[in-house]
């Protein structure tokens, strides 16, 4: 069957009863969709599939998943007013923080580099030794920079390692403008602090008995949140970079694909692009506009 949403027409496999258990396994269980939550997953199976009662059942599969119910938070906790920062670009504005210490894997890391695009969501994290200013820098500069371009600013807590001559020297010679927290309150930084939680959740369903092989699963977590619907734009970050949806491994089992039909020349593919682009970054945009409007209705709750 054929939908039209955004001006797109898109097609949906009508998904027959007798699979609907191994498309919800595939989409909230697995490795590569990280247990996210009931409108993420459901974002991900609309993508893809149609049948009667869909919602009520990936709903009820969300409702009584163990790992889900064991690793994730209940309701009431208390909330803080986000910080507004509305971009216009991929990786103009990036926040950075260090999560940890966590259990020391296998490999010998023991803390997560977390950067998050405050556009397109997209987000990067490496497991480190140590987050000493240097090994901070190297990751930034060879990972981030390297592979996305310089963005105009980066937005983090005060941690030694961000407030270091190094850090600073890096900043000033890159032409990058450097912004940070209140004290003692990185809850000011809600978009990272947010990406950390979903992080702590996502790893803990997946993590064996001693904890210690977090980090081989962090790559597949990441593919998970990336290729992933995000509420505040209204696309996946990985369309907001690269113009299409992520091709996931149930695509390749079913034989559905988001990818275009029609083969296209480098020349057209550049123009199809730019124009798919155009269009996101404007739904985007107002989805951000709207998100920021309703943070600034959150209220602190002790």
């Amino acid at each position: 069957m054929y939908i039209c949403e955004n001006s797109e027409t898109k097609a949906l496999l009508v998904a027959p009863y007798e699979v609907k258990s191994e498309i919800l396994k595939q989409l909230h269980d697995s490795r590569v969709a990280g247990h996210l939550g009931r409108d993420k997953t459901l974002d991900s199976v609309k993508r893809r599939f149609f049948w009667p009662g869909m919602t009520t059942d990936v709903s009820r599969w969300c409702k009584t998943c163990n790992e889900c119910a064991q690793a994730k938070a209940g309701p009431g906790l208390g909330r803080y007013p986000l910080q507004q920062s509305v971009v216009g670009d991929p990786f103009d504005r990036i926040a950075l923080d260090i999560l940890g210490p966590c259990p020391i894997s296998g490999n010998g890391n023991e803390y997560l580099i977390v950067i998050t695009d405050y556009f397109s969501k997209w987000t990067e994290s490496f497991s480190v030794p140590n987050h000493t200013a240097l090994t901070v820098a190297d990751k930034l500069v060879t990972e981030v920079f390297c592979r996305f371009g310089m963005p105009s600013q980066i937005h983090s807590d005060q941690g030694r390692e961000f407030e270091s001559e190094l850090f600073a020297q890096v900043c000033s010679l890159l032409n990058i403008e450097k912004t940070r927290t209140c004290p003692y309150r990185p809850q000011s930084d809600g978009l990272v602090e947010r990406m950390n939680r979903t992080l702590i959740q996502m790893l803990s369903i997946f993590v064996n008995d001693n904890r210690n092989d977090w980090d081989d699963h962090l790559p597949f977590l990441l593919m998970a949140y990336r290729s992933t619907i995000q509420d505040s734009t209204g696309f996946s970050p990985f369309k907001m970079l690269f113009g299409r949806n992520m091709t996931c491994p149930l695509d390749l089992i079913s034989g559905f694909s988001f990818k275009n039909k029609n083969s296209l020349c480098p020349a057209q593919y550049v123009e199809w692009i730019k124009h798919t682009l155009t269009v996101t970054y404007h739904f985007a945009n107002e989805n951000l506009l709207k998100a920021a409007s309703r943070q600034k209705k959150i209220t602190i709750v002790v």
